[in-house]
């Protein structure tokens, strides 16, 4: 008799235990689901952003067509004075470890310079108007709850005009127009300081000869999440491109704050 009491007591003390087991468990995992998302749903689902953005560059460098080059100093103030028309947008695409993105900028100015001095050629008269789309996949080789790396490499497509009219002594007017693809690769770092904050920076490097001499990027900037959807962002952005082919020039450094909204769907 003793041994069929101990019995059902050690049978009712192990339910107990593994009842209250059960139980914390289940509390844990709705504490968890509160605290951090589910990880592996998050995984399986594809989470898109597009963003619009205002890139408040200047322009220095050399641009030529047709042999006939001319130094560009353009600040930022002198670029919203010669400015035509600008756009900017870009667009990501996240799921798991791979990624896709595209970005496009437009810019069309026209305007008048101070040339390089003397009687020769004292003014300048000119028209700029570049497109570059770039299309890439980047993938994730780094990543915790705060911190996610990833590998980029993509194509950039840009087409460029030029239009140059030189006033004094020496008077020209040659245009022209040209464009090519380049290889890009490069690495994005992406750190959440809070539900709220976050900081993100980009470098890439392309070029290597294939159309143009060399390429490269840099941006940096901090978010702000606004709700589920939107988030703000700003930092600074710095692109330099050297090209040359056929009488054709294109070596310029282009820089300044980027402003943007980012909408998450």
């Amino acid at each position: 008799m003793n041994m069929f009491y101990k019995t059902i007591a050690t049978c009712v003390i192990s339910s107990l235990i593994s009842t209250a087991g059960a139980l914390q468990a289940q509390d844990d995992s709705k504490n968890a689901s509160i605290i951090v998302p589910d990880p592996v749903a998050a995984e399986d689902t594809w989470e898109y952003n597009i963003a619009p953005y205002l890139w408040l560059s200047g322009i220095e460098g050399q641009a030529g067509v047709k042999n006939v080059v001319t130094d560009i100093d353009l600040p930022l103030d002198d670029i919203i004075d010669l400015l035509d028309f600008a756009g900017y947008l870009s667009f990501k695409a996240n799921k798991g470890n791979w990624g896709y993105y595209a970005d496009m900028q437009y810019i069309k100015l026209k305007g008048e310079q101070e040339g390089p001095g003397g009687p020769l050629i004292n003014k300048v008269n000119i028209g700029l108007e570049q497109f570059r789309m770039e299309l890439g996949a980047k993938y994730r080789i780094y990543h915790n709850d705060k911190t996610t790396i990833r590998l980029m490499a993509g194509l950039q497509y840009t087409y460029f005009y030029t239009e140059l009219e030189t006033k004094g002594k020496l008077t020209q007017d040659v245009d022209g127009s040209t464009d090519w693809i380049d290889p890009t690769i490069g690495i994005s770092l992406t750190h959440q300081f809070n539900e709220k904050w976050n900081a993100h920076v980009v470098g890439q490097v392309g070029g290597f000869g294939v159309s143009a001499d060399s390429t490269w990027q840099v941006l940096a900037g901090i978010g702000y999440q606004l709700n589920d959807c939107w988030r703000l962002v700003g930092g600074y952005r710095h692109q330099y491109l050297d090209y040359s082919d056929g009488g054709f020039l294109y070596d310029l450094d282009i820089g300044g704050p980027v402003l943007g909204a980012v909408y998450t769907f």
